[in-house]
């Protein structure tokens, strides 16, 4: 049996505050959090300000892999995601989270890339750009580290390799792609029909 088969997790964390237990693991679900206020009007703002508590949980020590439940009730687009865990803000601009929930850059980054490989029993071959890990890397449109927070959202790879082959280029790598990028799956997903559209959000009260 694989480790994968062995963990027990928890998925989608939500409005409760994380036990202390040594063999627990969670899969965070960036799905409510990230695209929808729902939280904070079902359970008012207090109980929704500590609704995803995944500062408390990496303090605990409870290893945590980041995803989303793309593409069911939110989008696939990792960079919304990470907007959310370093920001506690709704892609419709709620101040979901409270400060003491929220994560730096690079913790939301390691989650999303080592994080998940652990999950999958895979860290030595990727989440990481190391020697023996597979060549999987994208260059980005924007510096994630260093753009202003609203930015977060609207980056995009100009250049993803997986396992040392080209599989999407764009301007200005767009002469490198080796095969046109796939069709959009599934083809009712709002990616398809808006492209972009966290680029176009604006802010309540902005």
């Amino acid at each position: 049996m694989s480790r994968f088969d062995q963990k027990v997790t928890v998925s989608s964390v939500s409005t409760s505050a994380p036990a202390s237990a040594g063999q627990i693991t969670v899969g965070f679900a960036n799905n409510e959090g990230a695209a929808i206020s729902i939280p904070a009007y079902r359970y008012g703002a207090e109980a929704a300000a500590a609704a995803f508590p995944l500062r408390q949980i990496l303090d605990a020590g409870i290893p945590v892999g980041a995803g989303t439940d793309a593409t069911r009730p939110t989008s696939y687009n990792p960079w919304l995601s990470l907007y959310w865990m370093v920001t506690g803000r709704t892609i419709g601009g709620l101040q979901l989270l409270s400060k003491d929930n929220l994560v730096s850059r690079e913790e939301a980054l390691r989650l999303y890339t080592a994080g998940s490989a652990w999950f999958s029993g895979e860290e030595k071959l990727k989440g990481r750009i190391a020697p023996g890990q597979y060549a999987d890397l994208a260059i980005l449109s924007e510096d994630y580290f260093t753009v202003g927070n609203e930015d977060i959202r609207g980056i995009e790879s100009v250049l993803t390799v997986t396992g040392g082959d080209i599989v999407h280029a764009a301007p200005p790598f767009g002469g490198l792609a080796i095969q046109p990028t796939p069709p959009v799956t599934p083809e009712w997903s709002p990616v398809g029909l808006f492209g972009g559209y966290q680029q176009q959000i604006v802010h309540v009260g902005s």
